[in-house]
């Protein structure tokens, strides 16, 4: 038979494991959401009339030495 001390701490190490990966999966999972989120409204944007990547262009080449 095992021992109840090392059992003990199998017991500590899986609940340290599962924590750490639990913290590293729903950090993962808000930064993905902020990012989809983020080109989501940068998408909408370039799509309405108001921002003009094309006008941004031409007057970014126009100001450019010949």
């Amino acid at each position: 038979m095992s021992d109840p001390a090392e059992a003990d701490l199998e017991q500590k190490v899986l609940l340290v494991l599962l924590m750490v990966l639990l913290i590293v999966i729903l950090s993962l999972h808000l930064v993905l959401a902020g990012v989809v989120h983020e080109s989501a409204a940068l998408y909408a944007e370039l799509k309405s009339p108001e921002i003009d990547p094309e006008r941004y262009f031409h007057r970014l080449f126009d100001v450019l030495p010949s």
